[in-house]
């Protein structure tokens, strides 16, 4: 079966810890999307662009599944490409030269911060330094 159109759209590959990588799998299948949408969703509406969610209201209550995506070990990453609303990235890009960041650790900040990982995430300088 075809699937709507979503309009333009651009990917954004970034590295996040494992824990924030699982839990953003487990939000996308708790809303029964895949996850690249259901992430989209939810880093517009972090980035400040509800305008630009396309499956419902992202609002969710990530303790639960924050707790089956437990870390075991702060030093494990993994690698997640999304596709977003092509007008979500000047909004990231700002965001980004603001904080002198780029934007796939802004990515990765914003929805770790979203769903309450925020404390996994290196300190702003070591992501600067990977760049």
């Amino acid at each position: 079966m075809a699937q709507p159109h979503l309009g333009e759209r651009t990917q954004i590959r970034f590295h996040a810890p494992k824990a924030v990588v699982d839990t953003l799998s487990a939000y996308a299948e708790r809303r029964g999307l895949p996850v690249s949408r259901a992430v989209s969703d939810l880093l517009a509406e972090a980035a400040g662009r509800p305008d630009l969610v396309l499956h419902g209201d992202p609002q969710f209550d990530f303790d639960d599944v924050t707790a089956t995506a437990a870390p075991r070990s702060t030093d494990e990453t993994a690698t997640l490409a999304i596709r977003v609303p092509t007008e979500l990235t000047p909004t990231l890009d700002e965001l980004a030269i603001d904080a002198g960041m780029r934007r796939p650790d802004v990515v990765a900040m914003l929805l770790a911060q979203r769903l309450g990982l925020g404390r996994l995430l290196p300190e702003r300088s070591q992501l600067l330094m990977t760049g």
